[in-house]
């Protein structure tokens, strides 16, 4: 075997009494690396034994070390040709971090699927409003509702004492019955991949959907950005999303971007008027879906202005402490003004900025937060100048 090879082995089965997991013996260059998809017992007759879903979560380790991707079982035709023909090469020629490889394998089209129309339930804005608008009116509307455990479902919750993924899953079956959808929830070992979560996302959404092919005809990845945000950030796979979603389709599983038609602000105006979002509403950084959002990070702030700006904050007193946000409201517009200003949070602080009525108490505090910011600035430097 060459040293500049990632080797995906045969795909094997391990069960127990509760799980079955689809792995491959991951060989880059000269380290070993088992991969693993995990499925309820009951579910596991879903599982796609191509390697479809393996090349996708190494896909760009791969193309960051420049080595080829050889596999021992099929993969689909029309993913092999799309990768090798269009992803490949645009990628590595638009992004100096990644090398043009080629993904070796044999190819088969004929596929077996139920057709079902899936989608990630995370609680967030994005999430909530692609099942919002994929619903019983749309052309394909959603029938299962799937969480992926990609290593940020891993840590481990003190009050529950346990891991957050099966907490997690059990408010999405709640959710799910609500309205009257099914569910299917896949576990991984994929934060073992050697890439960071924001560079590689987006990618390992695709892997968990095409490890179960077998069930899933479409699937909607839900869109952080809209259409004219597009980028080639190798920082942020999310970027991107428009080039590689569609692209990572096969003969039996057609990927769709959700809404890349509208901006952050513009998707919470729109779910605002869905009385489903009032208890089910979850950007937080920090906890469950199905908990009280925290208020305090920075997804929280970004949305909680919003809410205010299109006065709708009291619709959501069940998800947030709407009395403790208002108490310090102009102090809390103010950090929001002062601190999300990042590509994803840069309309919440336009929105801010534009308004002709805002407090001119905001504004100020805003001032006094960016000269903070400003000086921790400064002591970071001068700290890592003396540890240097």
């Amino acid at each position: 075997m060459a040293e500049k090879v990632i080797d995906i082995g045969k795909i094997y089965f391990i069960k127990d009494n509760e799980n079955t997991k689809m792995c491959s013996d991951i060989r880059i260059g000269n380290r070993k690396h088992t991969t693993w998809f995990s499925l309820k017992n009951e579910q596991a007759k879903y599982f796609c034994e191509r390697s479809d879903a393996f090349i996708m979560a190494f896909l760009l380790i791969a193309m960051r070390k420049g080595y080829d991707i050889v596999c021992h079982n099929v993969i689909s035709k029309k993913l092999h040709y799309q990768l090798n023909h269009y992803v490949i090469p645009i990628l590595s020629d638009e992004m100096e971090i990644y090398k043009k490889i080629t993904v070796h394998a044999d190819t088969i089209e004929e596929f077996e699927t139920e057709n079902a129309i899936g989608t990630a339930l995370s609680g967030g804005v994005d999430s909530l409003y692609t099942v919002m608008t994929h619903g019983k009116d749309c052309e394909y509307p959603v029938t299962h509702l799937t969480l992926f455990n990609m290593g940020s479902l891993r840590k481990e919750d003190p009050k529950k004492k346990g891991e957050i993924f099966p907490f997690a899953c059990e408010k999405v079956k709640e959710f799910a019955k609500e309205q009257n959808l099914q569910t299917i929830f896949v576990d991984t070992n994929l934060e073992q991949d050697f890439e960071y979560f924001s560079t590689a996302i987006t990618f390992r959404n695709i892997a968990c959907a095409l490890a179960i092919q077998k069930l899933l005809g479409k699937y909607y990845i839900s869109s952080s950005r809209k259409v004219s945000e597009f980028e080639l950030d190798s920082n942020c796979c999310e970027s991107y999303d428009l080039l590689v979603v569609p692209l990572a389709s096969t003969e039996s599983l057609t990927f769709y971007l959700a809404g890349q038609e509208k901006t952050r602000i513009e998707k919470i105006e729109a779910i605002s008027e869905w009385n489903v979002s009032y208890k089910w509403l979850h950007p937080c950084i920090y906890g469950s879906l199905g908990e009280k959002n925290c208020g305090h990070c920075s997804k929280c702030y970004r949305d909680l202005a919003t809410l205010w700006y299109l006065g709708k904050l009291d619709n959501y007193r069940e998800v947030f402490d709407i009395d403790e946000y208002k108490e310090k409201l102009n102090i809390n517009l103010a950090y929001t003004l002062a601190n999300c200003r990042g590509k994803l949070n840069k309309n919440v602080s336009e929105l801010l900025d534009s308004m002709e009525n805002l407090p001119q108490e905001v504004r100020q505090y805003a001032k006094y937060f960016k000269m903070l910011m400003k000086r921790n600035l400064e002591l970071k430097e001068k700290i890592q100048n003396i540890n240097k």
